[in-house]
């Protein structure tokens, strides 16, 4: 009766191990689909608060840490120079310092009209003086006129200034953009 006994346990152990392991490929399985949908965007919005790095092409590299998060921008702030960086998300061919973590927002319109055309917007009624680095290298100072929808004027580094005629515009196609600095 023992060997029956130790057979039959046998046989449980076995199938209690090939349970485990099928049960450890459908998790394993799960992730790697959950993994595939997400986003740079929802890695960003998780990493609020931490220090990253990234680069831009020929614009070259940003660091700073991340502040905010829109569907195609993100703001990175660099408090000891001063300075918040408006990156967008679609120059960005690298980035160092993205931890594993993710947090997805809710698909809802409001967000999405949080564009970077929107946060530039918000810029222009500041009336800041920015520095527009563009996906081929260019850099561009001015204070920022105007936002359309899909480009924006820059105003030389005169504008404002008492006895100073109309500014020179630099008109900026928002494609071309790869991060917006304000000081």
């Amino acid at each position: 009766m023992t060997q029956w006994q130790d057979l039959l346990a046998d046989i449980e152990a076995q199938a209690q191990v090939q349970s485990d392991r099928e049960r450890e490929g459908e998790v394993a399985e799960r992730e790697r689909v959950e993994r595939a949908r997400i986003d740079v965007a929802a890695r960003f919005t998780a990493a609020i608060g931490d220090q990253v790095q990234v680069m831009l092409g020929a614009a070259g590299p940003v660091r700073g840490e991340v502040s905010a998060v829109g569907p195609d921008w993100v703001l990175l702030a660099d408090p000891g120079a001063a300075h918040e960086h408006l990156v967008m998300v679609r120059a960005v061919s690298t980035i160092t310092g993205l931890n594993s973590r993710s947090r997805e927002e809710p698909p809802s319109p409001a967000r999405d009209a949080l564009n970077a055309a929107w946060a530039l917007r918000r810029l222009v009624r500041d009336r800041s003086r920015v520095r527009v680095r563009t996906l081929d290298g260019q850099s561009h100072g001015g204070v920022l006129i105007s936002v359309g929808a899909d480009h924006l004027d820059l105003g030389d580094e005169a504008l404002g200034q008492a006895g100073v005629g109309a500014p020179r515009v630099t008109t900026v196609m928002l494609a071309a953009i790869a991060c917006v600095t304000r000081s």
